[in-house]
Order: structure tokens, then sequence, then C-alpha cells
């Protein structure tokens, strides 16, 4: 049992160290975020901002937490609910599927958030919403998009210039005209 937790463990251990530094860009963007929303500017923009960082808001503090779970690509959703329940079924009081998959969220979110940063996440109907309903997140999905988009597009021009090769051949024949 604990060797079968040990992965878990170097794993919380890891994000406990970077989480409350996330946390705080979090809490710091979302106060650059509110102030900008109430349409401050100079000296005023720069007190409320220094008023939100030192005594944030309730929903700033809950905001900053998912943000921050989501950054640690620790976020469940039914998906990866269900996928977990699955994994956890005890067979004579141990659970095989454990060893095989002990991470789901982590897999899980890593496609997800690939996804959302690639060119189909235009299609996400959410970044419709809320580009319908003024909603700030959808600045951050658009810059997700946009960012990731121009990452794919240059390693497919990498790719189609012939500079990503793959592994070199085996033969040495083969490895020599390499």
């Amino acid at each position: 049992e604990y060797t079968v937790g040990a992965p878990g463990l170097g794993m919380e251990m890891g994000d406990a160290l970077i989480g409350r530094t996330i946390f705080q860009s979090n809490l710091n963007a979302l106060a650059y975020r509110t102030a900008k929303l109430e349409k401050l500017t100079g000296d005023k923009f720069l007190d409320r901002l220094a008023e939100l960082k030192a005594m944030p808001t309730e929903e700033m503090i809950d905001e900053a937490n998912r943000m921050t779970i989501d950054a640690l690509y620790r976020t469940r959703n039914t998906v990866s609910e269900k996928i977990i329940n699955l994994r956890d079924i005890r067979i004579k009081g141990f659970q095989p599927l454990r060893i095989i998959a002990p991470f789901i969220n982590v897999p899980y979110n890593v496609a997800k958030y690939g996804l959302a940063r690639s060119p189909v996440a235009i299609l996400n109907p959410q970044l419709w919403a809320n580009l319908k309903n003024s909603n700030p997140e959808a600045a951050d999905q658009i810059g997700r998009w946009l960012l990731g988009s121009a990452v794919a597009a240059l390693f497919a021009k990498y790719a189609y210039d012939n500079n990503i090769t793959g592994e070199a051949p085996l033969n040495k024949s083969e490895r020599d005209a390499f």
C-alpha cells in the first residue's frame, strides 16, 4: 500500500512546493483584472491594486484557488471522477488498477489543456459564450488558443522543412547514409 502511494506523495510534495507561488501569482492577476474592470487610472488604480493585494475578496481567493488547482493539473470533473471510481475498485481488498494507472487527473488534464491550446480550441462553445457575455475569461482562452496554435505552427513548419528527422536507423549502412 505504501509503495503504491509513493508516487502520489511525491506529487503532493511537488504541488505543495510550487502551489503557493502559483496561488499568489493568480491572486495578483485577479487583483489587476479587478482594478482594470473598475476603469481606474493613475494613482487611483495603483491604490486599488494595492488594496486588493492586501485584502483580496472571498471571490478572488476562491478563483485563485480554482486557477491554482487548474495550473497543477488537478482539476476534477465528471469524466475524471468516473475513471477514478473505476480505478479504485477493490478486488479482495486490493486495487490492482491503481498500480497500472496511479494518476488520472494529471494525464486527463494535460490532454484537456493541450486541446485548449491547439487550433481546435476555436471550436469550444464556452469560448463563444464568454465572448458573447463579455466575460474576461474569453481573453485568456483566446490567448491560450493563439499561443498554442502559433507554437504548433512553428513545429509543423520545422517538420515540413525536414528538420525533425526522428531516430537514426539501427542498420549501420543505413545509419551512415542517414
